[in-house]
């Protein structure tokens, strides 16, 4: 009797330890859990409102995507990847949007010029590009550098006590060139100009896809009668929409809806008119916002001075001529029938492959061009006429690959820029980016990295470093 009493006693001590060890266990296990959702939950709402990601070549990254295409970028190896194309592009997932993202670059490269951008509008698919390296500015030993709080003055013969001195009291358009800075055109006048009030056809040949263009208005009214085709080849909608800006502000915004946002190949015209007056004196931007679908038959207006900026797409036409300023001319067709030769002053871009941009440069301020046939992407860093009547340049000039210093007739360059730092033969650049705005579906940003000359750039990593609202900043706006 006495035994069995200690056998129970034993076997009860015994499952007891079990039974604590097993509560323990399960307390573990779902602390565990608890820490786990709490990490997950965290992850997505990122209540602190900061978090980072990083990716390095050949190791799959759930937040930073593979560069791509695939055909611009070779296998990578040691943790390096070589980049043979231009550009390349990443994507950046999120939980959430963010206020502020800077990236960090870690790389090799001789490349002249190297930016980072962030794709803001995918309907002109246009990027907000941050320097990365530009060896045109840290080869400037010579020239004379002012700096106040990210921003430099370069200067040819060293004139200005300070970048405040030269602001207050700007040397001429000509000589001044600019970096990833902006210096507002709202001064920018032309002497003798007279308004006109009877309406002339501005485009002689039609416009396909999105553009921008300068117009100058003094004592008229703004008016802009456009003729648009949607020729519903491409699955989707095709909406259309118009801004107008004076300096960077949207003074006038209209939206065209797709109606019919077929695809039957059927060509559907339509008509829209943008009318302003009483403006001040000036320089305005129209751009218009449109799929490839879209074609701008006619724009009609009284204004006399229109320049496209950057790059026009000319449609389906014979015999084009147009003038532009822009230091390197760049053309592109997708249209093996619209192949050909494309005169440009005394020279030529010979136009011998689709889906290729060829370039042509001679050093001429203004260039004249003439075009055989249509279906061609011409671009450039300055602005695009259809006659040198139109034809006026408010903008500065720009630093980038094409740009010849020495015989611009440049004296001054003013940028936002950092040369990259060195550690270990490898160079780190860091950009900032707003990305209240920028453009993101499925959870994705896109940004892209421009090498225009490419040598061979060979990529060690990307640093991605997120900011924005805490959860105490959503609660708090919510409440409000």
């Amino acid at each position: 009797m006495k035994r069995n009493i200690i056998d129970l006693t034993h076997w009860r001590l015994k499952y007891e330890i079990i039974f604590h060890r097993m509560k323990k266990n399960r307390i573990i296990l779902w602390l565990g859990l608890i820490l786990t959702i709490f990490f997950i939950l965290g992850m997505a709402i990122v209540p602190y409102g900061k978090i980072s990601y990083a990716y390095t070549p050949g190791n799959p990254n759930f937040f930073i995507g593979k560069l791509t295409p695939e055909e611009r970028v070779a296998s990578a190896q040691n943790g390096e990847e070589k980049i043979t194309g231009n550009p390349v592009y990443f994507s950046l997932r999120t939980p959430r949007k963010f206020d502020d993202a800077k990236i960090t670059l870690v790389y090799k490269s001789d490349s002249p010029v190297i930016e980072l951008g962030v794709l803001k509008d995918k309907a002109v698919w246009r990027y907000d590009l941050k320097p990365v390296e530009n060896k045109y500015l840290d080869n400037l030993n010579t020239w004379t550098k002012l700096e106040k709080n990210g921003t430099e003055l370069f200067e040819k013969n060293g004139k200005f006590k300070s970048i405040e001195d030269f602001l207050n009291n700007l040397p001429p358009r000509s000589e001044i060139a600019l970096y990833n800075y902006v210096l507002p055109n709202e001064n920018f006048r032309i002497s003798n100009y007279k308004a006109q009030s009877n309406f002339s056809l501005i485009n002689p040949e039609p416009i396909r896809g999105p553009y921008q263009f300068y117009t100058y208005i003094k004592n008229e009214t703004l008016d802009f009668k456009f003729n648009f085709s949607d020729e519903n080849k491409n699955l989707g909608a095709d909406p259309v929409e118009i801004d107008v800006y004076k300096g960077n502000k949207i003074i006038k915004l209209e939206t065209l809806a797709d109606k019919t946002a077929n695809d039957d190949g059927e060509i559907k015209n339509f008509d829209s008119e943008i009318k302003i007056p009483d403006l001040t004196e000036g320089v305005y931007k129209i751009e218009i916002k449109a799929g490839n679908d879209i074609v701008t038959n006619k724009i009609v207006s009284s204004q006399t001075k229109i320049a496209f900026v950057n790059k026009i797409w000319i449609g389906e036409a014979e015999n084009v001529n147009l003038v532009t300023d822009s230091e390197a001319i760049y053309a592109q067709t997708s249209e093996p029938a619209d192949l050909q030769d494309i005169k440009i002053d005394q020279g030529l871009i010979n136009l011998n492959k689709t889906y290729q941009q060829f370039k042509f440069s001679d050093g001429n301020i203004l260039k004249l061009i003439n075009l055989k046939r249509g279906e061609v992407i011409l671009s450039g860093d300055g602005v695009f006429s259809f006659n040198q009547t139109m034809f006026f340049e408010p903008d500065f000039k720009t630093i980038d690959a094409d740009t010849n210093i020495k015989n611009d007739g440049i004296n001054y360059i003013l940028a936002d820029y950092n040369s990259p730092d060195e550690e270990n033969g490898w160079k780190i650049s860091q950009a900032e980016f707003d990305i209240k705005d920028a453009y993101r579906e499925n959870q994705k940003y896109s940004f892209l990295i421009s090498i225009p000359e490419n040598d061979g750039f060979v990529l060690k990593g990307i640093r991605v470093d997120l900011s924005g609202k805490t959860l105490f900043d959503y609660l708090k706006n919510k409440l409000k």
